[in-house]
């Protein structure tokens, strides 16, 4: 049976203050996204394959990932994937920036940037 749920006060609260840090940290992304790359995050979020893309994808994922500490199908909703594509991608990007070292610099490069807006 499908019971209605009730939502106490406190909850609520909770849920918009989540809400209103998720955008922020998106906010954020988006301009370190644009500082570093040239680009905002939809135009990282496009269907397509190519390594320069999916890179970027990987590391955007992971920073969400390790800012917000949400679960992977709440990420995956955010960003439009499959949560088990959310966690292929940070499984990789932490083996990217091991191996890497492009890579590694891009990614410390954008957590920097993504930090500084987040501060603002």
């Amino acid at each position: 049976d499908f019971k209605k749920k009730t939502i106490t006060r406190d909850q609520f609260i909770f849920m918009n203050e989540s809400k209103t840090y998720k955008t922020a940290v998106l906010d954020a992304l988006d301009k370190a996204m644009q500082e570093v790359f040239g680009n905002n995050l939809e135009h990282f979020f496009c269907p397509s394959r190519k390594r320069e893309i999916c890179d970027v994808r990987m590391m955007t994922l992971k920073i969400f990932r390790d800012e917000t500490d949400y679960p992977y199908q709440a990420i995956g909703r955010i960003f439009g994937k499959h949560h088990a594509t959310i966690i292929h991608n940070i499984r990789w990007a932490g083996e990217y920036i091991k191996m890497d070292k492009k890579f590694a610099h891009d990614y410390e490069l954008l957590l920097k940037t993504f930090q500084k807006f987040l501060s603002e």
